[in-house]
């Protein structure tokens, strides 16, 4: 991630949080057409998982300049995933619907302001986010 990743990322997400709640619920229906076998992981009613969602994504986002917080949060954070039975695979998942619900929700405003390549960026975050979610919950020794 380069330093202006970083700030289009934020920049979109300032943009993207009034529709946080449009996002979370774009977010799992895209996850669940795009890869139906992760559904099982998820309860029947969504509601408190897409407020979950989008309320982690939002303090995600506020802690990439401060790379302690960013490495404890995303530690915790596949800590209890792997509880959950997430694995690799889940997360490739979980990066397909993520575009596909900031280019939903977003749109043509997604860019507008921003330089090009804001999904680009967005994948950038994803990607550091899961290999360190990964990482952490991997058995030591």
């Amino acid at each position: 991630m380069t330093p202006e990743e970083l700030v289009v990322v934020g920049a979109t997400w300032a943009d993207l949080s009034p529709r946080a709640a449009a996002l979370g619920e774009a977010f799992y229906r895209h996850l669940f057409r795009l890869h139906p076998e992760v559904r099982e992981l998820f309860p029947d009613d969504l509601g408190d998982q897409q407020d979950k969602f989008t309320a982690e994504l939002e303090v995600l986002v506020s802690v990439l300049g401060d790379f302690g917080t960013f490495l404890d949060r995303t530690a915790d954070l596949g800590g209890s995933h792997a509880a959950y039975g997430v694995r690799a695979a889940h997360y490739r998942a979980s990066r397909d619907a993520l575009l596909a619900a900031l280019s939903e929700v977003g749109g043509p405003e997604l860019a507008r302001g921003h330089p090009s390549g804001a999904l680009e960026a967005w994948a950038g975050v994803h990607d550091l986010v899961a290999e360190r979610m990964m990482t952490a919950r991997a058995p030591s020794g």
